[in-house]
């Protein structure tokens, strides 16, 4: 588990296991130790998706195109970027 916070906002990752080779986590973001994200709006079908908490999503280290892989190419490259359609486009 990984937990950053700057003031009353809070990034958690935690580890949740492996599949197919790959790590699996989940994410969430809080403010004043509540979830920001509306639990209605994400999935819950499958024996995967409902083993998320309240207010979290499940990433996989192969999705190229979720938090993880974002921070990594923020860390490595030193530069910010904006996600747009699945592009990544450096600011």
């Amino acid at each position: 588990m990984a937990k950053l916070y700057s003031g009353n906002l809070n990034l958690e990752i935690n580890f949740t296991g492996f599949s197919a080779g790959e790590i699996d986590y989940e994410i969430s973001f809080f403010w004043k130790e509540n979830p920001i994200v509306d639990d209605s709006i994400l999935k819950r079908e499958g024996s995967y998706w409902e083993k998320r908490k309240k207010g979290s999503f499940l990433a996989s280290e192969s999705d190229h195109d979720t938090l993880i892989y974002i921070l990594e190419k923020v860390m490595k490259e030193d530069k910010s970027y904006i996600v747009r359609q699945k592009s990544f486009v450096p600011n």
